[in-house]
């Protein structure tokens, strides 16, 4: 849907998504580790019913994933232009880079502690749960702000913006549950 937006708005708009898309995903398998170290963990923790090692997983996985996506940003806030430039020798793509790049950047705490609690998640056997949350998330979150944005002509901005929500409600959302969870383990 948002590659669709994206080449509506113009050729120069669709490159621009693609490269900040490409861009998202890589930064997305740097943070992805820490999830993965949730998974293969969290099902053991759960499984022996060991509070205190999942309070520990999820405050250690989401420290590190979160210091990792500071790190990407302040790598990338110093080679801002750079970075579009490796890209692109289209002016115009490139000033769309420019205008967007920075909701990609802001992102990435927001994504870490996705990719972790999904992680987490996955390990405790929750992939349903997870499924319709993203269902969720997407029909009323991503759709309704990309509707609103689009319509107020942010363009590609309301594409990343939408997105940025609704990775926002996945994160808040998993780690309100994941608290809960831990909660309730002890009582």
């Amino acid at each position: 849907m948002s590659y669709r937006y994206a080449s509506g708005y113009g050729d120069e708009y669709g490159a621009t998504h693609a490269i900040l898309m490409n861009i998202w995903l890589f930064f997305s398998f740097f943070i992805d580790g820490f999830a993965s170290a949730g998974n293969a963990i969290g099902g053991k923790l759960l499984g022996s019913k060991n509070v205190q090692g999942l309070k520990y997983l999820g405050k250690t996985t989401t420290t590190y994933g979160i210091i990792v996506a500071l790190i990407l940003i302040t790598i990338c806030a110093l080679f801002y232009k750079t970075i579009g430039h490796q890209f692109t020798d289209n002016e115009t793509v490139f000033e769309l880079f420019l205008s967007t790049f920075w909701i990609v950047l802001i992102m990435q705490p927001i994504n870490a502690v996705a990719f972790v609690f999904d992680g987490i998640f996955k390990g405790w056997g929750e992939a349903s749960y997870l499924r319709n949350l993203l269902f969720g998330l997407t029909a009323f979150v991503f759709i309704p702000a990309l509707l609103i944005l689009d319509y107020v002509n942010f363009q590609l901005n309301a594409i990343w913006i939408a997105f940025g929500l609704w990775m926002l409600g996945r994160a808040a959302i998993l780690a309100i549950k994941f608290h809960l969870k831990i909660k309730t383990m002890q009582n």
